[in-house]
């Protein structure tokens, strides 16, 4: 996947979800989208993937 639709994908996942629990979508109701890119490189530059990065720690990753 190019890293432009990594980056769409991962700002629709790292918001509250809709069913207000308070987690973001991607740990929560929108889990199995998550697992569509975590090994992914994440786009915030780090060179690490997806799933050991941003959506890790969504509140420490501003290069979103």
């Amino acid at each position: 996947m190019d890293q432009e639709s990594v980056k769409l994908k991962m700002s629709m996942l790292m918001q509250p979800c809709a069913c207000g629990s308070g987690k973001m979508a991607g740990l929560c109701c929108k889990a199995g989208e998550t697992k569509e890119i975590e090994n992914e490189s994440c786009p915030c530059g780090s060179g690490k993937m997806v799933k050991d990065c941003c959506m890790k720690s969504p509140d420490t990753h501003q290069g979103m």
